[in-house]
């Protein structure tokens, strides 16, 4: 693509609470459930033992420079071995085919049309940012989307999506929500991608809820080894309003611990802010590789004497 859709700025009615491991463990058990409920609504699937297989495709990036996921397909057929030891669905063997869409929207294509060619009936807990891509070939075969990552927005239009949660769209507005009380100037650091575009849209309806101005867009390569120039940027933004203590958000999927690391260094030179992101973004071995207990995402003091103070809401 050359350009890049406005991405209108609409208010989530609906804000998503904090949650933790409690919560993670029910999106886990919601996606395996997605794999026995939405087989049994969408056509052909249908009838007893000695019936063909049951077939599904999930999909994924793996082994790219930016954020992969390969834990969802490895999750699905580990599902799909685990019900199938159960006597399958209904008497049917489960069968689960993955694919990577590489980050890339041509893949994403690749991997739709694959689904339409082994007969899937649905698609199940997959990750892409390329529904543009993907949508359209499902969408003219029939075939429902079933449990996605919830990370653009068409997964919440198209007619044959079935999210199972409010996704990225909620965890940010959640986010805005709770920072809008709590910090002066914000700076949102995302992917400078079509998939980032989307994202600060639903950061802005939190903090317009709260009563907040908007954040401040920070773009950033979603493949980079460091952010410094970034950081420095976002601190600028961020800090100033004095004596306002302005907040930092990173939503830069795996890269976001590789930001954080610049972020660390510059912030130095800068007053004191706050720092915020979503689930999905810091997960506990990297809260366990920059100090668990004194990492600066637990709001201790770091190994090079400077103070973070992360808010906890939304935090991951």
């Amino acid at each position: 693509m050359t350009g890049r859709p406005r991405i209108p700025s609409t208010l989530l009615p609906r804000l998503l609470r904090p949650a933790g491991k409690r919560a993670l463990a029910a999106g886990a058990l919601a996606a395996c459930a997605s794999l026995v409920a939405g087989c049994g609504i969408v056509p052909g699937v249908t009838g007893g033992a000695g019936d063909d297989p049951i077939t599904v495709m999930t999909w994924a990036p793996q082994d790219t420079g930016a954020t992969n996921k390969p834990g969802m397909p490895a999750f699905a057929q580990a599902y799909a071995r685990w019900i199938n030891k159960q006597g399958g669905i209904n008497g049917r063997e489960l069968t689960v085919l993955t694919c990577n869409d590489h980050n890339d929207s041509i893949a994403a294509a690749k991997c739709a049309r694959q689904a339409v060619k082994e007969g899937a009936v649905a698609v199940v807990g997959s990750y892409s940012q390329h529904a543009d891509s993907f949508f359209p070939v499902l969408e003219g075969a029939g075939i429902p989307y079933i449990g996605g990552y919830g990370i653009t927005n068409a997964e919440f239009t198209s007619p044959l999506s079935y999210p199972v949660n409010g996704g990225l769209p909620s965890l940010l507005a959640g986010l805005g929500s709770a920072l809008s009380g709590n910090c002066g100037p914000v700076t949102l650091v995302r992917p400078d991608t079509i998939a980032g575009d989307q994202l600060p849209a639903m950061l802005d309806s939190g903090l317009r809820a709260g009563g907040h101005a908007r954040a401040a867009d920070q773009r950033a390569p979603e493949d980079a080894t460091e952010y410094s120039g970034q950081s420095e940027q976002a601190l600028a933004h961020a800090t100033a309003e004095p004596p306002a203590e302005g907040c930092v958000v990173p939503v830069l999927g795996d890269r976001t611990a590789t930001f954080m690391d610049s972020f660390r260094r510059a912030r130095e030179d800068y007053p004191d802010v706050r720092t915020g992101t979503v689930l999905g973004s810091v997960d506990q071995s990297v809260i366990n590789a920059t100090g668990g207990a004194s990492s600066p995402y637990e709001g201790r003091t770091s190994p090079a004497g400077t103070r973070c103070r992360p808010t906890r809401a939304g935090t991951g």
